[in-house]
């Protein structure tokens, strides 16, 4: 299947918008299309299909209906007419035309190219439409390598193209992550991967983009977490020297949210989410531990496994040992 680069997709908005409702001006001069086989949705064009061909400038400069099954031509695509400047009819020489079945962007099969060559010429253009065009992903790493301790952020519309969706509103899920986590941000579509501090290993995460007509692409990223680095280069779990209660990631946050903290020496921890009433919502941790960093996650749901209300709650920790109580509060917003 041909790409159309993302610079061509402002073009084909603008024409979708402003110029299906335009008429074709006949010039004296033109170049002739035909087609022997092409195809809609996988079948022979079928009779009554609509051919519109536009120039750069979106300028309608050649129209066919279809009589015959899987065929169209000739189809006369007129030139500009030099002699009235004020009046852009049609392609100059050289133009690239843009091919339209049935309203929908076609894709070229060949043989021909679909170039305004000279007046006069025969060009044979099989073409392929589709009433919706899946997604595609283009360029998506093969493998990306973090530590435990980090994170990986992926603008997954950098690497899609969608002839009829913008990129913002693909749905993008991930498969494959048995111990990754991978947050997606379904407003920005970008992907936040990370990990349990006590994990590292390889995993194959597959990505896949769905429009709403549910047609999608699929493309595979392999993940290579690294353990943790001991001072002197011994692997091992790092131990902080004080406790501490990182700021949840992202936040807000949809559908869930990262909270890292870390313990000098063994505690007994307990963790619960709060609403804005000092109602518990959910014990996240509670029980013994031992020294070093860790990383939990909250999917915005209640004890009961059902989802909360978009707010704002507290998130706390309260870790015991037998000389110290530690305890610290933060907020953090959940927008469902």
């Amino acid at each position: 299947m041909n790409k159309i680069v993302k610079s061509e997709l402002l073009f084909i908005i603008l024409l979708t918008l402003n110029f299906l409702n335009a008429q074709v001006i006949p010039t004296n001069e033109w170049v002739n299309f035909f087609s022997t086989f092409s195809t809609f949705n996988d079948n022979p064009l079928y009779v009554g299909s609509e051919i519109r061909v536009y120039d750069p400038d979106g300028i309608l400069c050649g129209t066919f209906t279809v009589h015959t099954e899987g065929q169209y031509g000739f189809l006369p695509v007129y030139r500009d007419d030099f002699t009235t400047p004020d009046i852009d009819e049609g392609a100059d020489p050289g133009d690239t035309l843009i091919f339209y079945l049935n309203n929908h962007i076609a894709l070229i099969l060949g043989p021909g190219n679909p170039i305004w060559t000279s007046n006069g010429d025969v060009i044979e253009l099989n073409l392929e439409g589709y009433s919706n065009y899946a997604p595609v992903i283009i360029g998506f790493p093969d493998t990306f390598t973090f530590s435990s301790d980090s994170t990986l952020t992926l603008n997954l519309n950098d690497y899609v193209q969608d002839i009829d969706n913008p990129d913002s509103t693909l749905n993008w899920s991930v498969s494959g992550n048995d111990s990754v986590i991978v947050y997606i941000n379904d407003t920005t579509n970008v992907a936040i991967l990370s990990a349990p501090l006590s994990w590292s290993g390889i995993e194959n995460l597959i990505f896949t983009a769905m429009d709403d007509s549910s047609a999608y692409d699929s493309d595979t990223l392999v993940v290579h977490v690294t353990p943790y680095v001991g001072v002197k280069g011994e692997q091992g779990p790092r131990i902080p020297k004080d406790y501490f209660l990182s700021q949840n990631y992202p936040n807000p946050f949809n559908p869930q949210t990262t909270i890292k903290y870390g313990i000098p020496e063994q505690n007994y921890v307990c963790i619960r989410i709060y609403d804005l009433l000092g109602r518990e919502i959910k014990t996240i941790v509670n029980e013994e531990q031992e020294a070093r960093y860790y990383k939990i996650i909250w999917n915005g749901k209640d004890q009961f496994g059902n989802k909360v209300s978009s707010g704002m709650y507290f998130y706390q920790i309260v870790a015991r040992s037998k000389e110290k109580t530690f305890m610290k509060t933060k907020k953090l917003l959940l927008l469902q």
